[in-house]
């Protein structure tokens, strides 16, 4: 069986728009999470009163479509020692990701697992784009940012072979394969999905949405 190991902000969003049960309507896939997400989406939240309701919606897919696994803390804190080492402004490191993110990570290298969901766009492009990265974060601070060539280069190391879904991705798949099989055609089911995704957390954008749709549902005669 495939596995795919998901962290907080796409557990939130697919909760927040009531689709945490494609999880476990994947046939062949199992959806699994590391502690500190489990912390970060259930522990935490339950504690309050303006996301506690959703924190127990978080906490009754575990066993029920999410499957925690162990993570190992060496590789973790390393992870994430690396992870907020690569970026350097006036001398000292930049931190980009908590220890939520990196468990996830780490549960993946530990458990051989080379499939991630994530919407959190940090985390995503640390896998895929750091220049990218270095980049947003420069316009976002206003500050001019350097990449740690030495670090950089083990974290590759690292995070080779890693492949990120996002819940947008997964969202689409799931119309595409009539899990979501709800009385609209492919095209308006599947825009309108992708943005409740998108205001709810998942960082895609219009233009990806417009791609997207007509990739699973393209206009009859293109």
């Amino acid at each position: 069986m495939n596995r795919i190991v998901c962290d907080a902000s796409s557990i939130i969003t697919l909760s927040s728009n009531c689709l945490l049960w494609l999880l476990k309507r994947f046939e062949n896939i199992e959806f699994v999470i590391p502690p500190y997400v489990k912390k970060e989406s259930v522990d935490v939240p339950l504690k309050g009163k303006r996301h506690g309701f959703d924190a127990m919606r978080n906490g009754n897919s575990i066993g029920n479509g999410l499957t925690i696994l162990e993570s190992d803390a060496a590789l973790r804190d390393n992870l994430l020692n690396l992870s907020n080492s690569v970026f350097v402004s006036k001398n000292r490191s930049f931190k980009i990701v908590h220890r939520g993110e990196i468990d996830m990570i780490a549960v993946a290298k530990k458990h051989q697992i080379n499939t991630l969901l994530v919407d959190e766009k940090n985390t995503r492009l640390l896998i895929e784009d750091r220049v990218r990265l270095k980049n947003l974060m420069e316009r976002r601070t206003h500050r001019k940012i350097e990449i740690n060539k030495e670090v950089e280069e083990r974290l590759a190391k690292e995070l080779d072979g890693l492949f990120v879904l996002r819940s947008s991705e997964l969202v689409a798949e799931a119309v595409k394969r009539n899990i979501i099989d709800w009385p609209y055609s492919k095209r308006q089911l599947l825009r309108n999905a992708l943005y409740a995704l998108k205001f709810k957390g998942c960082a895609i954008t219009e233009g990806e949405i417009v791609e997207l749709v007509n990739v699973v549902a393209p206009v009859k005669g293109e």
